[in-house]
């Protein structure tokens, strides 16, 4: 499995995946971007001619925040109101969700909670990769 695979295909390196392929008969599973698909047809397209199958990424679930909750911050549960929030704020991008996962756990232990939930987080900024817009003065 290779993660960031534009990069490869960026650096000119995607054929060396391609030997790798032939040479050990292995499935490699490729995760890129939105356009990854369309780089490396433009890049190599006796790559892409071996391509089987391609899945766009789903936003995250419920379920599988949950289960990301239970990894990154085993020591403070986390309420499904405050993993709803972050879901709907982040648009079920998981890294920007794992992001404020870790925030909450952090907050967490800072203020000695006992359970995280949207009541304690409160007026928190959620990070979801959006510039912080900086407040205008009106002069």
């Amino acid at each position: 499995m290779l993660d960031e695979s534009d990069y490869l295909v960026d650096k000119k390196m995607i054929e060396l995946v391609r030997d790798l392929h032939e040479m050990a008969r292995a499935t490699i599973l490729l995760v890129g971007e939105e356009q990854f698909l369309a780089k490396l047809l433009r890049s190599s397209e006796r790559f892409h001619n071996r391509v089987l199958v391609t899945v766009a990424a789903q936003p995250a679930s419920l379920d599988d925040v949950t289960a990301l909750a239970r990894f990154y911050c085993p020591e403070i549960p986390i309420a499904d109101d405050l993993l709803e929030h972050f879901i709907e704020k982040c648009r079920g991008c998981a890294r920007f969700i794992c992001v404020n996962i870790d925030h909450a756990r952090e907050a967490g232990r800072t203020d000695g909670a006992k359970k995280l939930d949207l009541d304690w987080w409160g007026k928190r900024r959620v990070y979801n990769g959006d510039q912080v817009r900086r407040a205008t003065q009106n002069a």
